[in-house]
């Protein structure tokens, strides 16, 4: 309804700083990311309102990684074309792959052949939906809020499991990590890599209140992923995925919180994790855990050394939770059901690992469980210069 607009910033602008240094264990590698995506601007009163944002900070030695760096559950190999190894050439091409940085230690046991082995412990994070309104007179729900926990507030006082009713303001803590697990397989043909996570999907408030809100369930994801070096430089790149609540992991459906999804059946209309004294979440309260799965692929084409066409599709689908029976259109406009996107880039480097420009044009298409849909469509164009 915007009809286009134009925009220009350097937020991906980004700092990368890494060091070597031998020691009698093996070499010790320490890397820091910084980008400058933190805080939309520029506005009229400064000459712009971003400010620097922590993307990966990690160190490693030997088969140990600690830090923050991509998931173990993340296949970067299989997304589109990278420059200088970063795997995203446009804005929207993260929103058709299985993507995230998080806290986490690893290790890696290189098996030989190609074939290695990792898992990890990462940091958790649960992810749900609650009724914001409800009509008493008719039990239906009218209106939802998405709120998330992880350790925000950790080392503090105990927070609410419900944190403030947005998803940008969480609060709560969770018992034990993410468990994430990685098989991969490196040819020269390409690579093969199956990933999967098992994550506690849970909801503490403070124990002082007493009020029997705690919910607990179990959450996984699979991800079947890799790519494919077809002739000369060219390379074809995909896959797919299911995740059962645990949508922290998922490409698009960490946007809308479906993961727990509490919903009211009349006796306890608001049915959300809360400090009030006043009563207990749990009365009343059916808990659902969200599915979704969804598919990507992408293929680079290089015409020279420094004129390449990449085409990047991706679908997402999220299945109708059990509960929501009772949610007026107004609440399940809340809710996924399918989104997709396509690509197309065209990328030049007059000079090669130093000066690398895209041209993209990107088509998305959503649509909610209520039946609203719509589209949008844009032109970018993005230069990067290394140093």
């Amino acid at each position: 309804s915007l009809n286009g607009g134009f925009q220009i910033d350097a937020k991906p602008t980004r700092m990368m700083f890494s060091t070597s240094t031998p020691t009698g264990f093996g070499e010790l590698k320490t890397y820091v990311e910084y980008d400058f995506d933190l805080i939309q601007g520029p506005t009229a009163s400064t000459s712009n309102a971003n400010e620097a944002r922590l993307r990966q900070a990690y160190g490693t030695l030997g088969p140990w990684l600690i830090g923050q760096a991509w998931s173990n559950f993340a296949d970067l190999s299989s997304w589109g074309d990278g420059d200088n190894g970063d795997p995203a050439i446009d804005a929207g091409v993260p929103a058709t792959t299985v993507n995230g940085r998080v806290p986490q230690v690893r290790y890696t046991f290189l098996a030989g052949g190609g074939l290695s082995l990792a898992g990890s412990i990462e940091m958790p994070v649960t992810y749900w939906t609650v009724p914001g309104s409800f009509n008493t007179i008719t039990g239906q729900v009218t209106s939802v809020t998405h709120q998330y926990s992880n350790d925000l507030n950790f080392g503090s006082a105990v927070p609410n499991g419900a944190g403030s009713g947005s998803i940008t303001n969480g609060g709560g803590i969770q018992s034990i990590p993410a468990f994430v697990g990685a098989v991969n397989w490196a040819q020269p043909w390409g690579a093969l890599s199956l990933h999967g996570v098992l994550q506690q999907l849970e909801i503490r408030n403070d124990p002082a209140i007493s009020v029997n809100n705690n919910i607990d369930k179990f959450g996984y994801g699979v991800y079947l992923a890799g790519h494919l070096n077809t002739w000369g430089k060219d390379r074809l790149g995909g896959g797919i995925d299911f995740f059962h609540g645990a949508v922290n992991y998922s490409p698009f459906f960490s946007n809308t919180a479906q993961g727990l999804i509490l919903s009211g059946n009349g006796t306890n209309g608001a049915c959300t994790a809360t400090s009030s004294t006043s009563g207990g979440a749990l009365n009343g309260c059916s808990v659902s855990v969200a599915d979704n799965f969804g598919v990507y692929a992408n293929y680079e084409h290089f015409f020279t050394d420094a004129v390449a066409l990449d085409v990047d599709g991706g679908y997402e689908y999220g299945f109708k939770p059990d509960n929501v029976g009772n949610w007026t259109s107004g609440a399940l406009v809340a809710l996924e059901k399918r989104a997709w996107t396509g690509h197309v880039n065209l990328i030049w480097r007059p000079v090669p690992g130093l000066l690398s420009m895209t041209l993209m044009y990107g088509h998305w298409y959503r649509e909610m469980w209520s039946g609203a849909k719509g589209d949008a469509d844009a032109i970018k164009a993005q230069a990067k210069f290394f140093w």
